[in-house]
């Protein structure tokens, strides 16, 4: 089985490639997901300007995966958790 890593780059056209708090935001976000589905995230890139800056959340340290342990005994999981998918509706 080819072993899957993933890699974000994206642009600031403004040439700040300080990254937002939506940039930090989604970066933890890619983290957790990948980390779910068994794909490390490598890191994520910000590109600026002229294309010659970049910030690196890898390369600060930034991205730390998350090693999500999953349960494989039915009795322990939690179902009452807000990441479950449907929940009962009144209608």
């Amino acid at each position: 089985m080819e072993l899957i890593r993933r890699e974000h780059t994206h642009f600031h056209p403004s040439g700040n490639v300080f990254p937002s708090k939506a940039d930090t935001m989604m970066t933890d976000r890619m983290n957790k997901l990948c980390e779910l589905m068994g794909i490390p995230l490598i890191d994520h890139i910000i590109v600026g300007g002229d294309n010659r800056e970049f910030f690196s959340f890898r390369e600060k340290g930034m991205i730390d995966n998350p090693k999500i342990t999953l349960s494989t005994d039915y009795r322990t999981l939690d179902i009452k958790s807000p990441l479950v998918a449907e929940q009962r509706k009144a209608r």
